[in-house]
């Protein structure tokens, strides 16, 4: 019986680790318009492996301020919850940001049995029905971005560590994605910008040539350009109209 267990929770691991290899390999080749279709299959793969009635994912806003329910998969007759959760200033979960902010996994087994320095944060579980979940920090290059959650509504349910460290990977995997896209962004941003500047300047220099050749053509002194070797190239109506 030993036996079988063992053997059962390898397949269970390895179905978990091809799961994640899968994701990865959709995140590698991310195009900025799969996105959505590229996050909700990966929170349904996952949520309906790990058996849990809710996976999401927040991502702050730029000022890191307030955070948004961005995303989210609710398993079949579990009430979504994204709609209500916009906006949420980062100011009303002391708790659950100091754990974030140090990149700390938050692994909550029992709701109920939250510190007392958590009391905003099992306020807000709660009121959504929550039992247990778990939360891993989205984290790029540019620092803590987001994070992705699972939450157990129907039952108590206790993550393994070996579990939690795959899922750890999966957020390091999803975080590079979404921040390869916004590097993406800025830089198309940032070309775009200079290709006007430039636009710009062309035009400027256009205006400044014209508006100086429109002074040459009309002053009433002689003008004549050359090149370096001393041919002359250009010489203005007046000077044409004295030297002939």
């Amino acid at each position: 019986t030993k036996q079988k267990i063992n053997e059962s929770e390898i397949r269970r691991r390895l179905k978990l680790e091809l799961i994640i290899s899968e994701i990865s390999n959709d995140f590698i080749h991310l195009k900025e318009e799969y996105l959505d279709l590229s996050v909700n299959r990966a929170l349904a793969k996952i949520g309906n492996f790990a058996e849990v009635d809710r996976s999401y994912i927040f991502l702050f806003t730029e000022d890191e301020l307030f955070c948004n329910n961005s995303y989210e998969w609710c398993n079949e007759g579990i009430e979504p919850q994204i709609e209500n959760l916009q906006e949420i200033p980062v100011s009303i979960l002391p708790w659950w940001m100091d754990k974030l902010n140090k990149y700390e996994t938050i692994h909550i087994p029992l709701v109920s049995d939250l510190p007392p320095e958590a009391h905003s944060e099992k306020e807000i579980l709660e009121a959504q029905d929550v039992k247990s979940l778990l939360v891993i920090p989205l984290v790029n290059s540019d620092g803590l971005i987001g994070f992705l959650g699972f939450d157990s509504v129907a039952h108590v349910k206790m993550w393994q560590q070996e579990d939690i460290l795959l899922l750890t990977m999966l957020g390091e995997i999803i975080g590079n994605g979404f921040g390869r896209l916004r590097s993406e962004e800025q830089l198309i941003q940032l070309n775009t910008y200079l290709e006007q500047k430039v636009e710009e300047k062309t035009k400027d220099v256009i205006n400044l040539l014209e508006l100086n050749r429109a002074i040459v053509d009309n002053v009433g002194l002689i003008v004549i350009s050359t090149d370096p070797s001393g041919i002359i190239r250009s010489i203005n109506p007046f000077a044409e109209k004295i030297l002939g």
